[in-house]
């Protein structure tokens, strides 16, 4: 049976510890992943904010036209004036982002719209419609148009004949085919934004990683170059901080462990002649023959 494949994964044992990593990577990876963590909230932030300001403006669009073509209306549906209902209806559906526009009499019948002439004089019996027609205050329902799949908002706005007698309904509907369009363009923006910032957090990361490294580097080779018996190297490093004091210190060790050394093998030297001469003055008859 062949034996099997084990797959490693070097990022994943930076975390479980099963693998040996430099301090340099260990700095850089941590670095880009907390700028990417921190792009990424900012990100979700920024995009659901954006979001949410682009569709309450749609809203405030909306809710104008609404206004604007129950202003317009007010007076031509008090004299039951159906001819200048659809001209107000078709001027109001001229918008980009208006689907439809339509005018509802007290009883909820359609008396003017935009594009459907075989609705006139009907009622609407959908739940957006009865919700739209019974209600006393602006309304805003969102809806899908089942035919195009238009995701659009359905506006609606009472008209009021003196306090308290509504006369009758204005109702447009407005797309956010448009503000759809808007978020995913500033998404797209976002996105970009987003992958520069890295690009230039990786940079950065890489050049302090090695500002960092780089002198502890320096310093473990001057201790293997003292296992190896190499006392004359010397460390310069000018980073001006605590990593450089300790460059110094570890300069003045050196010496004075070079020092102790030459002072031992000066030692070792003048040791045997002092020996031998101790030896000749103690061996027995030296002096007599000497005399003699």
């Amino acid at each position: 049976m062949p034996e099997s494949r084990r797959f490693h994964f070097p990022f994943i044992s930076l975390f479980t510890g099963k693998s040996r990593w430099s301090l340099r990577k260990r700095f850089f990876t941590y670095m880009i992943l907390l700028i990417v963590l921190l792009m990424g909230g900012v990100f979700v932030v920024v995009e659901k904010n954006n979001r949410s300001v682009i569709l309450m403006e749609g809203q405030k669009r909306g809710l104008s036209n609404a206004l604007y073509l129950a202003a317009l209306s007010t007076a031509p549906l008090l004299m039951y004036d159906f001819t200048k209902l659809e001209q107000n209806v078709d001027v109001v559906a001229k918008e980009p982002d208006v689907v439809y526009a339509m005018i509802l009499d007290r009883q909820g019948n359609v008396i003017a719209h935009s594009s459907r002439d075989d609705l006139l004089g009907k009622p609407l019996t959908d739940s957006i419609s009865r919700a739209a027609a019974a209600s006393s205050s602006q309304l805003i329902q969102d809806y899908r148009d089942p035919s195009s799949g238009t995701e659009m908002w359905d506006i609606a706005y009472p008209i009021f004949q003196g306090t308290g007698n509504k006369w009758g309904t204005v109702r447009i509907g407005f797309s956010k085919r448009f503000l759809k369009a808007e978020i995913a363009s500033n998404r797209r923006n976002l996105v970009i934004l987003a992958l520069v910032a890295v690009l230039l957090a990786v940079g950065i990361a890489t050049l302090l990683a090695e500002r960092i490294t780089d002198p502890i580097r320096k310093l473990v080779d001057g201790v293997l170059s003292i296992t190896r018996g190499d006392l004359g190297r010397e460390i310069s490093i000018g980073t001006r901080d605590e990593i450089e004091d300790l460059s110094r210190t570890f300069n003045s060790m050196t010496r004075e462990l070079a020092k102790n050394r030459e002072s031992k093998r000066n030692s070792s030297a003048s040791f045997p002649e002092k020996t031998n001469s101790s030896r000749a003055r103690s061996q027995p008859g030296s002096s007599s023959k000497e005399s003699s």
